[in-house]
């Protein structure tokens, strides 16, 4: 709790710009410095990459497009209007690519280095299941084979695209792309087009693990064992990162596909592409560390740490023990290498998860709540890891699902509209706050 202490308040001693004073009873550093000496100043090698580059840049931002900013009103009802309903929690709300492109100097302010976008590829049409869901977070492809390339047009199109990534790289920003090889959207007309493709829900548990053979919450699985399906995967996935210049892959749902396809296939081929481009792996599992290693060993640079937000969650929202924190960091230590642990992807929550606050006890106050959130942020920034913001994090947003995902408002993207919402329902009473400490954190990084 003491350490915890001390990196908060070193950090609002840094806001100003200005050396932090020392800790009562220590003494101030020496002016001198091995620099003022002479000495070299430590930088990364010059052929350090991209790699190196994502481990020390700023944060890394999470935004689904759909429910960030509406850039283009014209896309909203595009490819159909049964979809675009932004009172539902389950359809669009008509957020688009302009959106975010129109976007770049909040972000550019926050101290963003590197965007994760949901992905792009048209969805399968209409509502589906109990809510009437439809496909407006990405996962939900409509493929076809040969495939098409098409685009989801709600978000916008191709040129779109790629004028997001040319401005991204003009602002010296990052695009991590997030792709799906493990499914295809329900009622996706590659399913009916080729069904052998396609793991049997009837057989797939006597294949072996059902993790990797059997559909995810019904959609249908691809089988990478198939020479025909492998290919068309790697092919489809490698178009995305040729066409857009993308600077990284964000593999969706890479638990559920079996290790051997990524290891001798995907990711050389990746690799083939573009050198430098950024490999990372969802791996929704919150044991030991031991879990992740294995997809780093197959040749992707990073993963999601489930485990540590699990132990942050447990310490920080629901006022546990720092001590477990300690524990999982120390245990990582000795399970991954140091660059391991150094590209790692940490974060406080995601699309998937309920938000950080909202896994607090019940009955928090909103002063408290507020209080422990800058603590874990201060924890996820200075710990070893790629710190990940999911958007509104920075603004303190409270959520469980389907809430979790609900559009950013508008007064986000100026620094009066954040003062002006302090004690909106929703979030931590002072959201401008928040937002300069993320700020102030990403820069210190």
């Amino acid at each position: 709790a003491v350490a915890v202490a001390a990196v908060v308040a070193l950090t609002f001693a840094c806001g100003d710009g200005a050396p932090p004073p020392p800790p009562p009873g220590v003494a101030p550093e020496p002016a001198s410095t091995a620099q003022d000496a002479g000495a070299a100043p430590v930088e990364a090698p010059p052929d350090a990459g991209p790699l190196r580059d994502m481990a020390r840049a700023g944060a890394l931002y999470l935004v689904m497009p759909d429910r960030f900013r509406n850039g283009d009103t014209t896309n909203d009802r595009a490819g159909g209007a049964d979809c675009y309903d932004p009172a539902s929690p389950y359809r669009y709300h008509g957020g688009d690519l302009e959106g975010l492109r129109q976007s770049i100097p909040y972000l550019e302010e926050l101290g963003v280095s590197t965007v994760w976008s949901t992905p792009w590829y048209k969805q399968v049409p209409g509502r589906i299941g109990s809510t009437g869901s439809c496909g407006y977070h990405g996962y939900w492809a409509d493929l076809v084979d040969p495939d098409d390339e098409a685009f989801e047009p709600k978000l916008g199109d191709e040129a779109r695209g790629k004028a997001l990534v040319a401005s991204l790289h003009e602002a010296g920003m990052r695009l991590l792309l997030d792709l799906v090889v493990n499914h295809a959207g329900r009622n996706a007309r590659i399913v009916s087009q080729r069904p052998a493709w396609f793991h049997d829900p009837a057989r797939c548990s006597s294949m072996g693990s059902t993790d990797l053979y059997c559909p995810l919450s019904g959609l249908p699985d691809f089988a990478q064992e198939v020479p025909e399906v492998s290919a068309y995967l790697v092919e489809s996935t490698r178009r995305w990162v040729e066409r857009f210049g993308v600077d990284g892959i964000r593999m969706d749902t890479a638990k559920h596909v079996p290790l051997p396809f990524f290891e001798g296939t995907w990711i050389p081929a990746m690799r083939k592409e573009k050198a430098g481009l950024f490999l990372l792996a969802e791996v929704y599992e919150e044991g030991a560390a031991s879990i992740y290693e294995p997809y780093l060993r197959a040749g992707f640079d990073s993963v999601f740490d489930f485990g540590l937000r699990r132990v942050l969650v447990n310490a920080l929202a629901k006022a546990g023990s720092l001590d477990a924190v300690a524990a999982r960091e120390a245990q990582t230590a000795t399970l991954l290498t140091p660059e391991q642990r150094n590209l790692r992807v940490t974060f406080l929550d995601n699309h998937d998860v309920p938000r950080f606050l909202a896994e607090a006890r019940a009955g928090t106050p909103g002063a408290e709540l507020e209080a422990r959130y800058v603590l874990a942020l201060a924890l996820l920034c200075t710990l070893p890891g790629i710190p990940q913001v999911y958007m509104g994090d920075e603004l303190g947003m409270i959520g469980a699902p389907p809430d979790h995902r609900r559009d950013m408002p508008a007064w986000a993207f100026t620094a009066e509209g954040r003062e002006n919402a302090a004690g909106t329902p929703g979030y931590v009473p002072r959201p401008a706050h928040v937002f300069s400490v993320v700020q102030r954190l990403a820069a210190l990084r």
